[in-house]
């Protein structure tokens, strides 16, 4: 009976095997996975599938395997494997790029491509290709963005096919051999070429002919990059056979024993066909494919001696066979030195190359957005080469120029993103993995797409049919590694009472932070400097800048009682205008990405803040690789607020976009702490399940924020307010309070002269507001600039009764944090708003303010007038306030609230 047990398809019995098994045992039919396995075999033979009668047989291959899968889906007969569940988001990206690519062939309004592409749309007007040009296509070769179009489709289909038939750790190994015995093939063939006249086949390739191993390839960096890819593979099934007793090994006897038993077995034969394949790439005298293998090995060693930690000898003796075995003496056999010797007398500055990709550079300048259109480059380029040749070069031997040039910075993005996305999943689940299966083929993937990428900056491998089929089955095996082992990965996440995380890190990202003075600054500063008290591990990751000071040139980094702050360098244009902003939020998104990505670790618990908007779906990604845990700290709802707004660019398709991304990201966090009732029930109706929604208030501090009496009040004294009432209204001025009310009352009453009306802070509409006082000529309006935090007591202080505003249609997606710190100073609330809202109820029920409906000037004015007459009522009104704040919303509280959520013991 085999021991050894493979953490991807457990050794059960049918009667106890577990009805949703890791990695369950294949079910789809076996023949349907040997026709692909035939597919991938076959690919390379007919000249790497580079000529169009070739990779059309690749295509109706892929297209026939797809169409018999989905019928037998349709009756039943096979399910969506959870590889292919997990790696939707890829497909959906790369599907994402085929749907923008059918507008490159498609014919399009004339204006609509203007817009979209003006120098393609320049080119035809200067051709007339299209007569008066109603419709053009957004490609100067519409013919061939169709035919790569069509390529793309069957790239997806492998890369599809692969999650969904290779669904076991025994197909896995199957496909790995399929792959390095084509190689070998190819290795074989072209070694025959190489060295015997009299053999001729119809694949031969006659140009490379007794000049250099080629295989059936047209071009022999193709197929040396072809034999490198698939000798990662090679690579990964010998890692993954590996004995786990070796890790036992004492003396030097035994280690010598566990290396040959390495080369011995059944991996004596794969060690053979590894051989071969090295012979093969040297003898393509391949400057690239043979640095390729080199780095790869080179990096494939490094990588493996840090990641296998307890094989550490044993892999390390592995690479040294290939770099001293292969490459040093059968190398030498073959002729490594002509090789050697090309890469040395090598002169970039003569390489044709290099000039291809300055004029391509210029090129992409000019169709950088959406490109000139995918397989257009041959029809475009003798527009702007600087050289005179006979020569029609149709790609720059730069796929990712190429790729730029076709189909922009739009297209290359939902290309790659997927790429970098995959390779991450490799390493993540080869750095997690405890079975051989999961390191030997991550491994693998990690090695072999490496190895495309690097060679693809100096060539078009990601135009060979051939390649590029490999490379998508290497980008599918992390995936489904990852989803295999995903039910027996440990769960580090917090439980409800948050008692049993083991807490490495918490880290608060906000774009400010103390010393600035910004509603969201002061709560998180006060919860990192309490929390910082008794975990030395708190991490603050915010900007430079100050809310109201754009160009502050805060320290990049520095412990602020305890709290490590980590700034990031952003724009600076400030809130002044709302590009500019965005602007701002953009490269804060940017750069925080990498910074998280860089500090993150298992175990850590991420809190992230909804400044800038959506900041969640920006780190969520970064999280999730990292294995941390994420909380949603939401002061309000975007983009809702937005389209409840009308904010251009927030409605429509994209809001629906970013609604969905959103809604992913709160539904995959551990919590989503809210600020009232109402907005728990908005993230309810969205789909997040309820136990991943705490309500928990803001705060203020009712030691540190106090009443001052109005008799002792210096700033009412400076300002001349000793003996009038004073309305104040004092914060952020932004886009979701309503003013117009407020204004319309103070003009009501502009005529008393015991009532003013006094304005502190900032905001978008603080400048409409100073215009309409200046405009109505209304002397009851003043107004203060943001107070410092050491002498809120006194501002706070300074009204008689405050005022606090928020649109009704916004109930539920924000809550006016103003509520704590004026009741902290016994001050009445009136509330400008929903009747029905969550303040306007909560006044009600403790009996600390009243509320008035939106647009009711003269219901406001009467109230200020009835509390302006009445001291008494609003002494009671604002000591229910306060007491209010000291029964439930008061910093201890608060604090206390949040230990038991991140899983801390309460502060002694």
């Amino acid at each position: 009976m085999n021991t050894n047990k493979n953490s991807l398809e457990p050794h059960t019995s049918k009667r106890h095997r577990p009805k949703k098994a890791l990695y369950r045992r294949s079910r789809s039919p076996r023949y349907l996975f040997y026709i692909f396995l035939a597919l991938i075999f076959c690919i390379p033979f007919p000249l790497g599938g580079n000529r169009p009668w070739a990779w059309s047989i690749v295509e109706v291959w892929i297209f026939l395997i797809t169409m018999i899968w989905f019928l037998l889906y349709a009756f039943s007969k096979v399910s969506l494997t959870p590889a292919y569940k997990k790696a939707l988001p890829v497909i959906l990206l790369w599907s994402a790029w085929l749907l923008i690519s059918t507008a490159q062939f498609i014919p399009i309004p004339y204006e609509l491509a203007s817009i979209l592409s003006p120098n393609l749309a320049s080119i035809y007007q200067e051709i007339s290709l299209w007569g008066e040009l109603n419709n053009i296509p957004l490609s100067i070769s519409p013919y061939s963005s169709y035919v790569e179009w069509m390529k793309g489709i069957a790239y997806l289909l492998i890369f599809v096919m692969t999650l969904l038939l290779a669904e076991s750790a025994h197909r896995l190994r199957i496909m790995g051999w399929v792959c390095v015995i084509s190689a070998t093939m190819q290795a074989i063939l072209g070694i025959a070429f190489l060295y015997f006249d009299d053999i001729s086949l119809i694949f031969a390739s006659a140009k490379n002919a007794n000049i250099v191993a080629s295989g059936t390839f047209i071009n022999r960096n193709h197929f040396a990059n072809f034999l490198v890819i698939n000798l990662s593979i090679g690579i990964g099934l010998i890692i993954s056979g590996l004995n786990n007793e070796q890790q036992n090994n004492t003396t030097n006897k035994q280690k010598i024993v566990s290396f040959l038993r390495v080369l011995l077995s059944y991996k004596t034969p794969l060690r053979i066909l590894l051989v071969i394949i090295v012979i093969g790439i040297i003898l393509s005298r391949s400057r690239m494919g043979n640095i390729s293998i080199v780095a790869s090995l080179s990096f494939g060693s490094i990588f493996a001696f840090y990641s296998f930690k307890n094989k550490r000898r044993i892999i390390a003796l592995f690479f040294l066979s290939f770099l001293i075995i292969d490459l040093a003496l059968v190398g030498n056999f073959v002729g490594i030195d002509r090789v050697v010797k090309r890469i040395a007398e090598t002169n970039i500055s003569t390489e044709t190359r290099v000039t291809l990709a300055g004029d391509t550079m210029v090129l992409i300048k000019d169709h950088w957005l959406f490109g000139a259109g995918v397989g257009s480059f041959s029809s475009l380029f003798p527009r702007y080469r600087s050289f005179v040749s006979s020569l029609n070069f149709k790609h720059p031997e730069n796929d990712y120029l190429e790729f730029l040039s076709e189909t922009g910075v739009i297209g290359i993005s939902l290309l790659g993103f997927p790429v970098l996305l995959s390779l991450f999943i490799a390493i993540r689940v080869h750095v997690q993995a405890k079975d051989n299966l999961s390191r030997g083929f991550s491994f693998a993937s990690i090695m072999g797409v490496s190895g495309m990428l690097f060679h693809a900056s100096s060539d078009f491998i990601l135009h060979i049919p051939a390649n590029i089929s490999i490379f998508m089955i290497l980008l599918a095996i992390p995936w489904i590694l990852y989803a295999g082992r995903e039910s027996v990965m440990e769960n580090n996440s917090i439980s409800d009472e948050g008692a049993d995380l083991k807490i490495n890190k918490i880290i608060f990202l906000n774009r400010f932070f103390y010393p600035d003075q910004s509603a969201t600054s002061q709560l998180l500063s006060d919860l990192a400097f309490d929390l910082a008290k008794q975990h030395t591990k708190i991490h603050v990751i915010t900007s430079r800048m100050n809310i109201d000071n754009p160009q502050a040139n805060l320290p990049v980094f520095e412990t602020i009682n305890g709290v490590h702050v980590h700034r990031l360098s952003t724009t600076r244009f400030g809130r002044s205008n709302m590009l500019g902003r965005m602007i701002d939020y953009l490269t804060f998104y940017s750069s925080i990405f990498f910074k998280l990505l860089f500090i993150a670790r298992k175990h850590d618990i991420v809190v992230c803040k909804t400044d800038p908007p959506l900041l969640s779906i920006i780190i969520y990604p970064v999280v999730w690789f990292r294995q941390a845990t994420m909380i949603n700290w939401l002061q309000d709802l975007f983009p809702e607020i937005a389209t409840a707004l009308k904010i251009k660019g927030f409605s429509g398709l994209f809001a629906k976009i970013l609604r969905r991304l959103r809604r992913y990201s709160l539904r995959n966090a551990k919590v989503n702490v809210v600020l009232c009732n109402r907005m728990a029930r908005k993230l309810r109706h969205q789909g997040v399940s309820p136990r991943q929604i705490q309500v928990l208030h803001n705060w203020s501090d009712s030691q540190k924020v106090i009443p001052i009496a109005s008799s002792e009040n210096s700033i009412r004294h400076e300002n001349g307010y000793m003996d009038r009432f004073v309305v104040g209204y004092s914060g952020n001025m932004g886009r979701v309070h309503d003013f117009k009310t407020i204004l319309d009352a103070a003009e009501l009453l502009v005529n008393n002269s015991d009532i003013i009306f006094e304005f502190v802070g900032s905001g978008v509409q603080y400048g409409w507001i100073k215009k309409e006082v200046k405009n109505r000529s209304l002397t009851n309006v003043f107004f203060r600039a943001h107070q410092p935090r050491s002498i809120l007591s006194e501002s706070l202080s300074v009204a008689d009764v405050h005022m606090v505003s928020l649109l009704p249609k916004l109930e539920g997606l924000s809550f006016p944090s103003k509520l704590y710190g004026i009741a902290a100073v016994a001050r009445p609330i009136i509330f400008i708003g929903d009747p029905q809202g969550d303040l306007a109820i909560l006044l009600r029920k403790n009996q600390c303010g009243v509320s008035v409906n939106l647009g009711n000037s003269k219901h406001l004015a009467d109230q200020i007038v009835k509390m302006s007459t009445n001291p008494e009522l609003c002494q009671t009104l604002g000591n229910n306030a306060r007491k209010l704040l000291q029964n439930s919303y008061d910093r201890c509280h608060a604090m206390s609230n949040w230990r038991k959520l991140l899983g801390l013991q309460e502060n002694t």
